[in-house]
């Protein structure tokens, strides 16, 4: 999606499609590492993708164009907004680092 910006967020989590667990996730918004509107990459560690496996990676882009700071200290409401996502089935390659292009 374009135009995205520091207030908007990036989810990107990656599931074993055997078992339907997750076995990576970007972090949620306000968590340290979390990936906003202007995020272009993130590394999965060497690991987490066992070779030969199949997997489904969800990346989901969430624009906010309404928030409210200011009615309850320290909490973000969401007043509007829209999401985009992507969802694509993979069988890893080689077990080694991978860095995903958003």
């Amino acid at each position: 999606m374009s135009n995205g910006t520091t207030n908007d967020f990036v989810l990107f989590g990656i599931t074993d499609t055997s078992t339907w667990s997750t076995v990576f996730k970007s972090p949620y918004p306000g968590l340290t590492d979390a990936l906003n509107g202007t995020s272009t990459s993130i590394n999965v560690p060497a690991g987490v993708l066992l070779a030969g496996h199949q997997y489904d990676a969800l990346l989901v882009f969430v624009k906010f164009v309404s928030t409210d700071n200011s009615a309850y200290p320290g909490v973000t409401l969401i007043g509007a907004g829209y999401i985009a996502e992507t969802d694509v089935d993979f069988t890893a390659g080689t077990p080694s680092p991978v860095v995903l292009s958003l």
